[in-house]
């Protein structure tokens, strides 16, 4: 009886735990205020995510979904169009469509260099001329100037212009706050950043390395002082995807001992990957990141969800400091 209460105790513990790793990241967050759905379609990964923040779905957005993890809540309510490289070379006729079947009255497109580090040529105002002289406003977030102004704008756009002020306090005050958490040295870590995908149908998963010079680099990594060793995965002739390259093995962790191994994407299938090559492979039981338990599930962040990077941020720095 005993046993059988402690297993009940345990489970119910897990799934607690489980809720409360839903409800804090920032993938599933919740703006403030109850969500309205406004006649406008937005072209941009960051404008979607300001008006998401000011408590606004647009009726049909054009963002990079496969990367930015909030596109899978927001499109079961936002109609998703493709990204902004689509609308251009694969499906020039859906902003338009949209725009007819809707009958929206704003079209708003994003203006940010570089739109995607991964696609430099890719630009959401690339777009314009597909909505030009149809019965809609054409307007722009500008975003050169910075999240401020751009907060500002869409605010000013959607007729909410103290819900802005409000957002770019918060946006600043976490900013800040994510400031006062950068180290004042380098912490020095050498980090392996693997983008991990399951499939509960087949119960296959999926690696993938994040290559060195991409988000993670630029945004979480360089900024706490940590350098990316992921390219040691694979050879020099291997084909870098959005970021990424596909990897089937981990024997050569042990050659690079890493300090930490970040999963990103669905955790489990780095847990059965990592469970996998130590079987195959008992060596790689001391390479530091295993030996010192230094891997750990983060939020994936590719400057889309501008408004939650300071909190993605915080999750790096309180794992990176270990």
């Amino acid at each position: 009886m005993k046993s059988i209460n402690f297993l009940l105790y345990s489970a119910i513990s897990f799934m607690a735990l489980l809720g409360l790793l839903f409800l804090s990241s920032p993938a599933f967050a919740s703006p403030a205020t109850v969500l309205e759905k406004q006649s406008v379609i937005i072209v941009g990964d960051r404008s979607v995510d300001i008006a998401y923040n000011l408590g606004f779905l647009p009726q049909a957005m054009s963002v990079r979904c496969t990367l930015w993890p909030l596109c899978d809540k927001i499109k079961a309510t936002s109609q998703l169009l493709g990204c902004p490289g689509c609308l251009i070379t694969k499906r020039p006729k859906a902003l338009p469509r949209a725009v007819k079947s809707y009958g929206t009255k704003m079209v708003i497109i994003e203006h940010s260099v570089p739109f995607c580090i991964y696609k430099p040529k890719i630009s959401p105002m690339k777009s314009v001329k597909q909505v030009q002289g149809m019965d809609t406003a054409v307007k722009y977030v500008d975003f050169r100037n910075g999240i401020e102004s751009a907060i500002r704008q869409m605010a000013s756009l959607l007729g909410r212009e103290a819900s802005g002020e409000a957002l770019v306090k918060k946006y600043q005050s976490d900013m800040l706050r994510m400031e006062s958490r950068k180290p004042d040295k380098p912490l020095g870590k050498k980090v392996v950043v693997l983008n991990c995908l399951y499939q509960a149908a087949t119960g296959k998963y999926f690696i993938r390395v994040e290559a060195p010079g991409g988000y993670s680099d630029k945004y979480l990594l360089s900024p706490l002082g940590c350098s990316n060793v992921g390219a040691s995965l694979y050879s020099k002739k291997a084909k870098v995807g959005k970021g990424h390259v596909l990897i089937r093995h981990g024997k050569v962790l042990a050659d690079i001992n890493p300090d930490v191994i970040i999963f990103t994407g669905q955790g489990f299938a780095g847990q059965l990957f990592l469970a996998r090559e130590l079987k195959k492979h008992p060596e790689l039981k001391d390479v530091t990141a295993l030996k010192n338990r230094c891997v750990f599930s983060l939020p994936r962040y590719v400057d889309s969800g501008v408004i939650e990077y300071p909190s993605v941020f915080a999750k790096w720095q309180q794992a990176l400091n270990q």
